[in-house]
């Protein structure tokens, strides 16, 4: 890859995170997680369990 292809990638992706964290200042959580979900999640407060059609493989094979 040429020097001015990297440079020039650095350069944009550099400019893109410094866009996105200024957008992002006020909250920074509001980018990783909807504050909505979050407060329902911490109400229901529910375990996690597979769905009922997904049910632990047994070995069908007759080796021990």
């Amino acid at each position: 890859m040429p020097i001015w292809l990297r440079n020039l990638t650095f350069k944009k992706i550099q400019e893109f995170y410094e866009k996105e964290s200024k957008t992002r200042a006020g909250n920074p959580e509001k980018s990783w997680v909807d504050p909505k979900m979050k407060n329902q999640a911490k109400r229901e407060k529910k375990t996690v369990s597979p769905p009922s059609f997904v049910r632990p493989q047994q070995s069908k094979t007759s080796y021990k």
